[in-house]
């Protein structure tokens, strides 16, 4: 998800070039910004705007509460961000910055970057703070025929995907221009979820019985000492980005075609994919969308 912003109307009203999603929170821009009619992405805008480096899109209301955010501070700040947009929309937002009802339009990489390439006046940027980041998923049906003597998926297969995915193929791709390749994303040690080991229903001894499950607290205490270690280097992580990053200007996070409109690499590292939460969480985010 980038940022297309109309260079000649920020720069005659004086307004500052949008380089972090709190930019967007300029009062001059009320009423001006083209928003995607996704709520869970306005939803993950709005905690951007917060400015705290352990405030992704996938925040919960316990990662807002530990980083100091009450529920209702939280809630004001969707309503203010809110009273920014214009419209809600993932197919007129291109129409309505041409047309100049806009001056600010987030959206896809697919739609802004034809925008950009094709209209002088427009400026790209992926904000400094990291944005959303999106994927296309292959995979092969667990039932899959007709390959092989119809035994199975064909045998090249592997071979295909191989080729997709190496850097000579990434190479005569035109970046986010067509769909950046998986190889040019940076790659930071993964932050593991735990995976609790359920206890043995085994039918042996009451003695063994005993020491295996002290074992397996033994095991499971193990992980969560672990995970949090991962969760403190991460965010220590998330804080050196913020502050490598912080200093960028709009002018060093425009996205240009030399680059591929690439952003660079520490904003992709502190970019996300967005995923699945559960049904609290859907319920926080419904409310604050009240």
């Amino acid at each position: 998800m980038l940022v297309a912003y109309k260079r000649d109307q920020l720069q005659r009203r004086n307004r500052t070039a949008i380089s972090s999603w709190s930019d967007l929170l300029q009062p001059s821009l009320k009423g001006r910004i083209a928003f995607p009619d996704n709520p869970r992405e306005f939803v993950g805008i709005a905690f951007k705007t917060l400015n705290h480096p352990g405030i992704g899109f996938n925040a919960t209301e316990a990662d807002l509460a530990a980083a100091g955010f009450d529920r209702a501070s939280v809630r004001r700040r969707v309503q203010q961000l809110r009273s920014q947009a214009r419209l809600f929309s993932s197919q007129d937002h291109v129409r309505a910055l041409l047309a100049g009802d806009v001056w600010v339009v987030i959206g896809s990489s697919t739609d802004l970057v034809p925008l950009a390439e094709r209209t002088p006046s427009v400026n790209l940027v992926a904000p400094r703070d990291g944005t959303n980041l999106w994927a296309d998923i292959w995979v092969v049906p667990a039932n899959a025929e007709h390959g092989h003597l119809n035994s199975g998926p064909s045998p090249v297969l592997p071979s295909w995907l191989e080729f997709c995915v190496s850097p000579a193929r990434a190479e005569t791709l035109n970046g986010l221009r067509s769909g950046a390749s998986p190889v040019l994303l940076p790659n930071p040690p993964p932050l593991q979820l735990l995976q609790s080991t359920p206890l043995s229903s085994s039918n042996s001894s009451r003695t063994h019985h005993k020491k295996q499950r002290h074992q397996q607290l033994d095991k499971q205490q193990q992980e969560l000492q672990e995970q949090h270690q991962r969760q403190e280097q991460h965010a220590q992580q998330q804080q050196q980005l913020y502050a490598a990053t912080s200093n960028l200007t709009a002018a060093d996070l425009q996205l240009t075609q030399k680059e591929q409109y690439m952003p660079r690499e520490g904003v992709l590292q502190l970019s996300e994919f967005m995923l699945p939460v559960d049904s609290q969480t859907l319920d926080f985010y419904r409310w604050l969308l009240s």
